[in-house]
């Protein structure tokens, strides 16, 4: 069942970066946590896919060699599967039992590395139309997809892959404490390899505000 009126809980995944060969161990337990926790929305941080075949790093080089678009999509389609399986399987048992099926908010923020796709696009138009985001299948899956480094507030708190710097377009640089009174409001995001949180009181209404970078977790 869902949690109570009231009970609002996020589960936040971050830069997931699926690619061929590596194992997707980790996905099913992430999946089994999901089915267990039950959080009422989910919200994914982008990076689902990595898209080691167009990283700009590797064009040209010889670590580029055997690497293949459609292989990541299929890796990261599989990835899916199994992040969602347990999921799955227990919307069916509790349809099948008449029970209240446990449907959670999907929110998917595009992260840089879904974004080479794009740019890769962008940069060969006579691919436009036949390849694009849809042949990840995000949608399908049933995920709300948000632009890349578009914000998405849910539930008070901010969500973006990284959150850009106005001025030059980059990734904010810094601790979350000095990111946090430049955003304003409690934020989450993923992209930088570290775990880092902050939080703060507005001196005029007491309200607490959060600030997270996550990468290494689940929380």
């Amino acid at each position: 069942e869902m949690p109570e009126d009231g009970d609002i809980t996020h589960l936040v995944i971050p830069d997931s970066q699926v690619r061929p060969g590596i194992s997707l161990e980790y996905l099913r337990w992430i999946g089994e946590y999901i089915v267990r926790k039950k959080p009422t929305t989910i919200i994914h941080l982008g990076d689902f896919c990595d898209f080691e075949s167009l990283s700009q790093w590797d064009e040209g080089k010889k670590s580029a060699e055997g690497k293949r678009v459609l292989a990541d999509i299929q890796s990261s389609i599989a990835g899916m599967e199994t992040l969602l399986k347990p999921l799955r399987e227990l919307q069916a048992q509790q349809k099948a039992s008449g029970e209240k099926v446990y449907s959670p908010r999907l929110v998917l923020t595009l992260g840089n590395h879904e974004d080479r796709l794009s740019r890769y696009v962008d940069n060969n138009p006579k691919l436009e139309g036949f390849l694009d985001m849809s042949a990840l299948k995000y949608e399908e899956f049933g995920w709300e997809v948000i632009p890349f480094l578009t914000p998405i507030n849910i539930d008070g708190i901010n969500y973006c892959h990284y959150f850009p710097n106005v001025m030059t377009g980059r990734a904010l640089a810094g601790t979350a404490q000095n990111m946090l009174k430049t955003i304003g409001e409690s934020f989450t995001h993923g992209h930088r390899q570290c775990l880092d949180v902050a939080t703060r009181f507005l001196p005029a209404s007491g309200q607490q505000q959060w600030g997270l970078i996550d990468r290494k977790s689940v929380v």
